[in-house]
């Protein structure tokens, strides 16, 4: 994509600060357009020296004011004209921090195609009213488009790639005014853009002078998102699918976490005082508009199911359309039995667990093992296991481990599972988790996904008949813990859930002559389990990608 920006400045009245601020921008060698929003005859005179004496500055006047949303949807317009592919939107009065514009620019340059927005910082220059107003703004934002961390809404030092934004202002009526901001921010991540903030000092001059009408404005505003609030209802499963699918080419361990705790939060909060009924009820529309729009996934379900068709006679002929729809359906009431986990519903009692005897005996004798398991069934159900006679600590990737421990421990304090973040699996994590061994207790990590921090550090296994990478990192992790491994399942039967425990070896060993000979064949061992398990419960295994990846084999 070509990147050619401009600088655009729309001015009512402020022939004060105007010179200043051109100044000041004109040594980052960016070329600028000037909006004359109808401004007064002292205004002009000094915008007309100011044109003469830059030839690198173009000056445009609207007869009439238009408002601030009036003036920069024409300066679009006529950067348009000109050639130009991005603009940087900066404020006539001088409260923008100019030393950033060579960040913004060069953020630009490396994300063409994103939204750059100033993420404003403050200091006690900011009106009281004003701040709380913004608050009040910025929340509903968040409603809007769906997010716990959404971009700044209000301030007017943005990027705008100009090819999106002329595509919308075609096709809807932006606000004219000082709603404008709100409008084409909300509007252009209904579109999928991507946002990048940058941080910026803002500060609201003594004397300045502020075409902010409070009760116009505000009014505005209100009005604003009340349109916005309604269009997000509108769009509300569409929504929901871009915000769950916007990276689908990205690998499965760098999907965006921000939201996660919060997130958790709110679904448990549902599930408390509605209960499981109320969340099925949002979950089914969901989830079947999840299954129609998500090509990726219903592909990847079809091609499963059509595996385990091929190698196992669960399917008495090929799997059809419904039963890949049922197999997204039955990924939705693990959730709600997640839910149930994490609030303590579900008992230690309510679960079959026959080999117990096996983890107690070990932890007595102050034995730790490894616990590999994977997306089948629900080892959220483990939480309940766990207990003060073996404690069970489960690895995941994210940084927000310690909240979501936190969270947990809050709903049910009797719970002795911990969970481990990991960012980078280095030798402080395998000395970590070797204490944890040695005090007897159980570490648990899922081991039916590809590398997270070297993704061609994966092994090709047969796999339900087809070869399929598999990290190495949980079996390199088993030969430095030096304990045995076994594979852990929480399944799904007709009225419970029974726990699978199954010796998979007494100890990992890699020999040097042979390591990656060894190291295969206990890949190989694991993926034959999983396998003989998947073949018999096919619709509990939660892989909604092409897991065999049969594009790079």
């Amino acid at each position: 994509m070509n990147f050619n920006p401009c600088i655009v400045i729309p001015i009512y009245n402020h022939h004060a600060m105007i010179e200043n601020t051109v100044q000041s921008i004109l040594p980052y060698g960016v070329p600028i357009i000037i909006i004359d929003d109808g401004s007064n005859q002292v205004t002009q005179t000094v915008l007309k020296q100011l044109d003469k004496a830059h030839s690198s500055l173009l000056l445009y006047r609207l007869e009439q004011n238009q408002g601030k949303g009036g003036a920069v949807i024409y300066a679009m317009k006529m950067a348009k004209k000109h050639r130009f592919s991005h603009i940087l939107q900066i404020d006539a009065d001088g409260q923008h921090e100019f030393k950033d514009i060579p960040q913004f620019i060069a953020t630009g340059k490396k994300n063409p195609e994103a939204l750059i927005c100033g993420q404003p910082i403050y200091d006690e220059s900011i009106p009281k009213s004003r701040k709380i107003a913004r608050n009040i703004t910025h929340f509903w934002v968040g409603i809007e488009i769906l997010s716990f961390h959404p971009p700044d809404s209000m301030c007017g030092f943005r990027l705008y790639p100009l090819e999106d934004c002329l595509s919308l202002i075609e096709k809807q009526q932006l606000g004219q005014r000082m709603d404008f901001d709100i409008d084409i921010l909300v509007h252009l991540i209904w579109q999928g853009l991507n946002i990048i903030q940058i941080k910026t000092p803002v500060q609201y001059l003594k004397g300045g002078v502020s075409h902010f009408h409070y009760f116009r404005d505000n009014l505005l505003i209100s009005a604003t998102h009340t349109r916005l609030f309604f269009g997000m209802l509108f769009r509300f499963p569409r929504l929901l699918y871009f915000k769950w699918h916007r990276r689908r080419s990205t690998h499965w361990s760098k999907i965006n976490e921000k939201g996660s705790v919060l997130g958790i939060q709110i679904l448990l909060w549902i599930f408390k005082h509605i209960g499981r009924r109320g969340v099925s009820l949002f979950l089914i529309p969901v989830l079947t508009y999840y299954f129609i729009f998500s090509s990726q996934a219903r592909k990847a379900s079809q091609q499963y199911l059509a595996k385990i068709h091929q190698n196992s006679d669960f399917f008495k002929k090929s799997p059809q359309l419904y039963q890949s729809y049922y197999h997204f359906l039955t990924f939705g009431f693990a959730i709600l039995d997640k839910m149930a986990a994490w609030s303590g519903k579900i008992k230690y009692e309510e679960i079959v667990f026959k080999k117990r005897p096996i983890l107690k005996k070990l932890a007595s004798e102050g034995k730790g093992v490894l616990i590999l398991s994977a997306h089948l069934g629900n080892t959220e159900m483990t939480r309940v296991l766990s207990s003060p006679h073996y404690k069970i600590n489960t690895l995941i990737f994210t940084q927000h481990a310690e909240k979501i421990n936190q969270v947990l421990k809050s709903l049910n304090q009797s719970t002795e599972q911990s969970v481990i973040p990991v960012q980078n699996m280095d030798m402080s994590i395998a000395i970590a988790l070797k204490e944890k061994i040695e005090a007897g207790e159980s570490v648990v990590i899922f081991a039916d996904r590809t590398s997270v921090n070297a993704e061609g550090r994966n092994e090709w296994i047969d796999f339900l008949g087809a070869p399929a990478p598999f990290g190495q990192g949980p079996f390199i992790l088993g030969s430095l813990l030096e304990c045995p491994v076994y594979l852990l399942l929480c399944l799904k039967k007709k009225d419970h859930y029974a726990v699978e425990l199954d010796l998979l070896t007494e100890q990992i060993v890699l020999p040097r002559q042979n390591r990656q000979q060894a190291l295969q064949s206990y890949i190989q061992c694991y993926a034959d389990k999983l396998a003989s398990y998947c073949v018999q419960y096919p619709y509990q295994w939660y892989n909604f990608f092409d897991f065999w990846d049969e594009g790079k084999k």
